[in-house]
């Protein structure tokens, strides 16, 4: 029997939320432009990271060595 290596990309996604303090729109913008989400805002909630994709990719044939 021969063995293959088979790629496996898979993909998944998962949504945070923060809040951050801002005057305005724009104030959150300009925060938002020159920093970090993490540095700047606190975390109020996230959801459990989900599975959404997989790609098969390269495959080769495994030599026996």
């Amino acid at each position: 029997m021969k063995k293959f290596r088979v790629e496996l990309t898979v993909y998944t996604k998962q949504t945070v939320f923060y809040e951050v303090g801002a005057e305005n729109r724009e104030d959150l913008d300009e925060q938002l432009s020159m920093h970090c989400i993490e540095d700047i805002g606190t975390c109020v909630d996230e959801e459990t990271p989900e599975f959404y994709e997989e790609v098969l990719g390269e495959i080769k044939e495994v030599k026996n060595v």
